[in-house]
């Protein structure tokens, strides 16, 4: 009776199965940008000639001189000039780490800390599309 060996299954090459697992994790990556931060971090700040970021750019604007409740102060109030301005450098840092929250924030985020505890205003929901135009305003700055 011949002897019956399971046939053996062969792997992909290191470096193959290496190189699907990376364009996989890059794929899982952008989508979790475009779904989770919104598309200004996804994909940069907007290009000139495009309606749709030309339009969040100017609702940004109108956002950054605005105050966010009452007795709220604007973002310009803190960071038109000097050491406060706000570049797209200071939030393409995002996300990172932040000490006292012991946890890991994204733009967004950051941008709803600074309204409710610097400007005394009430937060914008993440993801929204006004906090969304808020950031690619900001964005928009260090163009």
């Amino acid at each position: 009776m011949p002897s019956q060996t399971p046939a053996r299954h062969t792997p992909a090459t290191p470096r193959a199965s290496g190189r699907r697992a990376r364009r996989i994790a890059g794929a899982v990556g952008a989508l979790a940008l475009v779904v989770g931060l919104g598309w200004p971090l996804a994909f940069g700040a907007p290009k000139e000639g495009d309606d749709i970021a030309q339009r969040a750019v100017a609702r940004g604007r109108e956002l950054w001189t605005t105050p966010f409740g009452e007795g709220a102060k604007a973002c310009s109030a803190c960071h038109s000039s000097g050491a406060n301005k706000l570049t797209a450098a200071r939030l393409n840092a995002y996300p990172k780490y932040d000490r006292p929250l012991r946890a890991f924030v994204t733009g967004q985020q950051k941008i709803n800390q600074m309204i409710r505890t610097k400007g005394g205003g009430t937060e914008l929901p993440l993801g929204s599309d006004d906090l969304n135009a808020l950031e690619a305003y900001i964005k928009s700055i260090g163009r």
